[in-house]
């Protein structure tokens, strides 16, 4: 079981190996998998992996009116900083919009003019500063 694999001391990470990890759920409920190698010390030396699911995004914001206008966002542009604000990246972000990564860095790279910023922190620093 997970519990017997978690408690055993015996267990380590597979030496060489990364993080594994990947994004699955809907689009309001992001749900991060971070998996990890484990060599099991069995007669067998099964290979197991420890996987660890963790809620990601944050608090759902609003772009604010006065920051649509003094920036001149179009729609798509605040569906792009909505979801940059929640934490998601490019190929996330390209995935649920059904667009191509490319496309949704055309949007952060209007951003990062309309915003005179150099970041994506940045852009969410400029839109959301009086809120």
């Amino acid at each position: 079981s997970l519990r017997t694999l978690l408690d055993s001391a015996e267990n380590q990470l597979v030496e060489g190996q990364h993080e594994l990890r990947r994004v699955t759920g809907d689009g309001k409920s992001p749900v991060l998998l971070r998996g990890f190698p484990l060599v099991a010390h069995t007669e067998k030396d099964e290979a197991c992996m420890l996987i660890i699911m963790e809620k990601i995004g944050r608090e759902r914001r609003v772009v604010p009116n006065q920051a649509k206008e003094q920036y001149r966002l179009t729609s798509r542009e605040v569906e792009i900083v909505k979801y940059i604000s929640e934490g998601w990246t490019n190929k996330e972000i390209a995935r649920h919009l059904e667009i191509s990564e490319h496309t949704v860095k055309e949007h952060v790279r209007h951003l990062l003019k309309k915003t005179k910023t150099t970041t994506r922190t940045g852009i969410l620093a400029q839109i959301f500063q009086d809120t």
